[in-house]
């Protein structure tokens, strides 16, 4: 069978896009051909499979849409970096922090904001085609901040964003060293309900005990621990 052959002015103008969810990718990649873009959706690597396709090395660039929010998105999403061309922008919900610190340690090209616009998505991905996207000063600074800490650390940071207000008062209280009785009495409320909020603070960080989420409120605020 022939070898598959792309011209350079069809490579140019085609995205690959991944996503560790599969309606994500497809909901993304329409998006993006609305933009006059050819777009190819490559799956996530998983179930035994390291690498992804061939059919990679003949795209101009890559979006890989993750979360991270989980010790299997992160090692997915490395994955998935590691294998170029092309070269890739993530684009996340995860503050930035160690976690995107992670991904520019992975090799990714930018990362951006879950929030960012889709032409501004789509000027990105044209711009990392065309070789002219610059190198993030921040996005650098930030791998220093990963390289310092732990992937489950930096997992746990990545969730303090989907903390509620209540529950990001109590973490600032813990944090300052104020024990479970201590924020009851300052709240005016039984200890009960202290205690209630701080276990679904834990299981919304996914740990079991404070100190893990002391650590990834001070490695995210720098302040200091009381």
């Amino acid at each position: 069978m022939a070898e598959r052959t792309t011209s350079p002015t069809t490579r140019s103008r085609r995205v690959a896009v991944t996503s560790d969810r599969s309606l994500v990718a497809e909901s993304v990649a329409a998006a993006l051909s609305t933009w006059d873009i050819d777009v190819v959706v490559l799956g996530w690597p998983g179930g035994g499979v390291r690498r992804l396709p061939d059919l990679a090395r003949e795209v101009a660039a890559g979006l890989l849409v993750c979360d991270l929010d989980s010790a299997d998105s992160l090692r997915g999403a490395q994955l998935v970096l590691a294998h170029r061309p092309p070269r890739w922008i993530v684009l996340t919900s995860a503050p930035r922090g160690p976690l995107w610190g992670a991904m520019g340690e992975a090799g990714a090209s930018d990362v951006l904001a879950s929030s960012t616009g889709l032409e501004a998505t789509a000027d990105a991905l044209g711009r990392l085609a065309r070789g002219e996207l610059r190198p993030d000063a921040d996005l650098v600074a930030q791998q220093s901040v990963w390289r310092g800490v732990g992937p489950e650390l930096a997992v746990v940071t990545g969730r303090l964003a989907l903390l509620g207000a209540r529950e990001v008062a109590l973490l600032r209280q813990l944090h300052a060293g104020l024990s479970v009785t201590e924020v009851a009495a300052a709240w005016g409320v039984p200890d009960e309900e202290v205690l209630t909020l701080r276990q679904r603070m834990l299981a919304q960080l996914h740990v079991v005990t404070d100190a893990l989420a002391i650590e990834a409120w001070d490695t995210v605020t720098q302040e200091p621990a009381g």
